[in-house]
């Protein structure tokens, strides 16, 4: 699990801010899929992850709160819920709505806000719309990290052109292409991808280990991750 609880302050509001932007679309998702404006979602991604960063959420989380998507997305549940009450509690009492909620009419003509955990469209699993966000900013950040390797070492185009063979691409036309624009023999770059994948591979299992407790099978979270596309 990631480790937010030591170090000096700086380090842990630099992790902490790490997985806030990790995280983000994710739950910008999960809200927008509620039914709420993309003006609204951005409010409430914002003053969720706020509310973490002030209570320090992500240091809490270990092995017995399970996996950290987990964690998070019902933390994200709990705080519209909390937020939605908090809306008609100041309604009632007629103090000002600090947090934008979206408005529908009723029968009678009286606005009323949207329940927050009902999405609008009926044919959209907002948990769903999360796992597949979380699988998604997943794939891109560790596509990050190894981009940031070949870059210091001046392997950038290098890295352009081998990019789509992270996946299982195995267009041999193409490679034979690249080959020849690097000067290299079809088998130095199939040994080129070959580690490419194999270096995508170990930063993506050190990724998800990082959000896993210490006896949670990374195996398991890597069908899921992969699952979350079918």
């Amino acid at each position: 699990m990631v480790e937010v609880n030591g170090g000096d302050s700086a380090t842990k509001r630099r992790a902490l801010e790490d997985l806030c932007q990790l995280y983000w679309n994710p739950v910008f998702a999960f809200i927008q899929a509620q039914g709420h404006s993309e003006h609204d979602a951005e409010d409430l991604t914002q003053g969720f992850f706020e509310h973490f960063l002030a209570r320090e959420d992500f240091g809490k989380t270990d092995e017995s709160r399970g996996k950290l998507r987990n964690y998070l997305l019902i933390s994200v549940k709990h705080y519209l819920t909390d937020q939605y009450r908090k809306n008609g509690a100041e309604k009632r009492g007629g103090k000002a709505v600090h947090v934008s909620i979206d408005q529908t009419t009723d029968d009678v003509g009286e606005s009323r806000p949207v329940p927050l955990l009902e999405p609008v469209d009926p044919n959209v699993d907002p948990d769903k719309v999360f796992r597949q966000k979380w699988a998604t900013s997943m794939l891109e950040s560790v596509l990050q990290q190894l981009e940031a390797r070949y870059v210091e070492e001046d392997q950038a185009l290098l890295f352009d052109a081998l990019r789509p063979f992270v996946s299982l691409d195995d267009d041999t036309e193409r490679q034979a292409e690249i080959a020849e624009r690097f000067g290299l023999s079809p088998g130095a770059l199939r040994t080129r991808i070959h580690r490419m994948r194999q270096a995508y591979g170990k930063l993506l299992r050190e990724a998800i280990a990082e959000t896993l407790g210490p006896d949670e099978d990374i195996d398991a979270e890597l069908r899921e991750l992969l699952k979350a596309f079918a």
